[in-house]
């Protein structure tokens, strides 16, 4: 391989190490977030709280019953996150990257 073409490659893969840690970061930060106001929320009120957190995708599992929300909540609403996670970690183009970068030893 040329160094441009193993430039390229030692990117890619850093770009998909950050994606992956950046989804798994948002999905883990929801699914937290998720046990904490069901164990903490009082009955009735806590299937109201998942779906104000989950919003747009809560409409999904809007009319089932608490248990079905908790599990509906933790599945759609964590990937959900976890795609918006990954949007905000891979979101500015390299150019940007790039000129924030420490130059290195």
């Amino acid at each position: 391989m040329t160094d441009t073409a193993n430039a390229t490659a030692t990117h890619r893969i850093r770009q998909w190490r950050s994606a992956r840690r950046a989804f798994l970061f948002g999905f883990l930060l929801h699914v937290l977030a998720v046990l904490w106001v069901w164990w903490r929320g009082q009955p009735g009120l806590r299937s109201g709280a998942l779906v104000w957190m989950d919003l747009p995708c809560s409409l999904i599992y809007l009319g089932s019953g608490e248990r079905q929300v908790l599990l509906w909540s933790l599945l759609v609403g964590g990937l959900q996150w976890a795609l918006a996670m990954h949007g905000f970690g891979t979101g500015a183009d390299d150019e940007t990257h790039s000129t924030h970068r420490l130059p290195e030893p």
